[in-house]
């Protein structure tokens, strides 16, 4: 009896230390991973529309067997600048400015410019805002940070004989510091998925960006 007790002891001081281990282990793993959230600094972000490559909302491409409809969203740049938003509100040390402030804020631009240049249609109005680079709404909005970009492919894709269909994003995502006005950060994106849609992609690219930044981006501001 006493061998089998010193045996019985010895067992479960093992399985003790080999948990012990395995708790250690898994909390160091966490901690690697983990966001040092109380080190982060409070920010306001800015996200920008983001900008599309001026395209046909329809085309055709290729011919016989190969050929296909091409389909383009034109408000793409603006969807994806709001998926974006969505995804980055899980940030509690990020205070970003909504969609409807920055209509307003926009809004109340072409109102006056449209007082000071009468002459001007809407779309020309459009054009003079177009060309304002994205930096300097943000240093006047007061931002931090400014989250800008660009769309090289985001479209639908269907065979025209068998009406097999896809999608493509193929994009640029850019953190701008606005005080300085410096590039900080950037990655390529690109997604190609059969029987997917642009909205499917642009939101897998979103959450992406968000763990991208994570991982390489907020580890360095915080420290």
């Amino acid at each position: 009896m006493n061998n089998k007790h010193r045996i019985d002891t010895r067992f479960s001081i093992r399985l003790a230390h080999v948990a012990l281990l395995l708790m250690v282990l898994l909390a160091a793993s966490g901690c690697r991973g983990a966001l040092p959230v109380e080190r982060m600094p409070r920010m306001r972000w800015l996200v920008t529309s983001v900008v599309a490559e001026t395209t046909p909302t329809r085309d055709i491409h290729g011919w016989w067997f190969g050929a296909r409809t091409i389909r383009m969203n034109p408000r793409a740049g603006a969807n994806l600048s709001e998926t974006i938003s969505q995804a980055l509100a899980s940030h509690t040390f990020i205070n970003q400015y909504s969609p409807i402030d920055l209509r307003y804020y926009f809004a109340d631009k072409r109102e006056m410019l449209g007082k000071a240049y009468p002459q001007l249609g809407d779309a020309e109005i459009d054009d003079l805002l177009a060309k304002v680079p994205p930096v300097r709404f943000a240093r006047e909005l007061g931002a931090d940070k400014l989250v800008t970009g660009r769309i090289e492919r985001n479209h639908l894709g269907e065979n025209r004989t068998i009406h097999w269909w896809w999608s493509v994003l193929d994009a640029e995502i850019q953190v701008v510091d606005v005080r300085t006005g410096n590039v900080e950060w950037t990655r390529r994106y690109h997604y190609w998925k059969n029987f997917a849609s642009p909205e499917d992609l642009q939101q897998r690219m979103a959450q992406r960006f968000v763990r991208d930044l994570d991982r390489s981006y907020f580890p360095t501001l915080a420290r």
